[in-house]
This record gives structure tokens, C-alpha cells and sequence, in this order.
């Protein structure tokens, strides 16, 4: 169960704060046409919970391969040389995602003193999430880069039930 819960980490911050974002949003609307009394904070936390949908999503994009990717040449190749270059490929994304990491890391440590204008909720919660969905992020790649080694021809797959149904 609890592994479950930690695998689906990144889907279910992504829901909340998706949800976050409709019931900010819609609230600012109601009290700004409706009420004539615009509540200050829906903008202020609506973006920050966007930023957490984007970085959250992306992190299970990625574990799912649901990120773009056109693979017309690979295809062409044979398994081994199709094998190295996948490899590759996911070793240069694994690696720019750990260095965006670190500097949100960094951004979050610096800003942890940073109140934010409206809310007043520390910068470093908004950096941190970030941080967070990104180290998620990284670790699904290096999933990927295992999952290349431990097929014959280099290609992943993500569904294991999927491939099973064709058997």
C-alpha cells in the first residue's frame, strides 16, 4: 500500500493542486463579478498551485513515457546501436533534470526567508514542491535508463499489462 502511495506521489499532488487552481480561480471570478469584492490572494495562490500542476504532471509524465518523443531514426537502427542511443538519450535528460534540481534546491534554501506579497507563505514552499517534482522526476528517468538495460532491442515499456495482453 505504502508503496503504492509513494509510486503515485507525483499524480496525486499534481490532482490536488489542479483542484487548487479551479477552486482559486473560480473563487476569484465569483468575487470579483459577483460580489464586486475581488479577493486579493485567488492569483497569488493559483499560481503557485500551476506551478506545482506543471512540475508534478511532468514527473508523472515522465514515469508513465508520456513525454514527447519522436523516435523515427532510433527505430531505423539496430537493437544494439538503438539500445546505446535510447541509453544516451535518457542519461542527457536524467542529467539536465538533476542539475535543475539542484538549483531549485538552492532557490528554495535561498528564499526560505522570502515571505510571498499577498499570502505571506514562505517562497521556499513554492521552490521546494518544485525541487520535490523534479528529484521525482530525475529518479523516473533513472528508472527509464534501467528499464533500456534490461530490454533485448533498447525499446521501454512502460505498461507491462499492456504487453502481456498481446501474449
Amino acid at each position: 500500500m505504502f508503496r503504492r502511495i509513494a509510486f503515485n506521489l507525483d499524480l496525486g499532488v499534481a490532482g490536488i493542486a489542479l483542484a487548487v487552481v479551479v477552486a482559486s480561480v473560480s473563487w476569484g471570478v465569483a468575487t470579483r463579478y459577483i460580489f464586486s469584492q475581488p479577493a486579493t490572494w485567488t492569483t497569488e495562490l493559483s499560481s503557485v498551485a500551476f506551478a506545482w500542476v506543471v512540475f508534478f504532471g511532468a514527473s508523472a509524465a515522465m514515469r508513465r513515457g508520456l513525454h514527447i518523443g519522436i523516435p523515427i531514426l532510433v527505430d531505423t537502427l539496430p537493437a544494439p546501436v538503438r539500445k546505446a542511443a535510447t541509453a544516451l538519450a535518457i542519461m542527457l535528460v536524467a542529467g539536465f533534470l538533476a542539475y535543475a534540481t539542484y538549483l531549485a534546491g538552492l532557490l528554495a534554501l535561498q528564499s526560505f526567508n522570502r515571505p510571498s506579497p499577498v499570502l505571506r507563505i514562505s517562497f521556499a514552499y513554492v521552490y521546494g514542491g518544485v525541487a520535490l517534482a523534479l528529484l521525482l522526476t530525475t529518479a523516473h528517468a533513472a528508472l527509464q535508463f534501467l528499464r533500456v538495460f534490461k530490454s533485448r532491442d533498447g525499446t521501454i515499456c512502460y505498461f507491462p499489462e499492456e504487453a502481456r495482453e498481446g501474449e
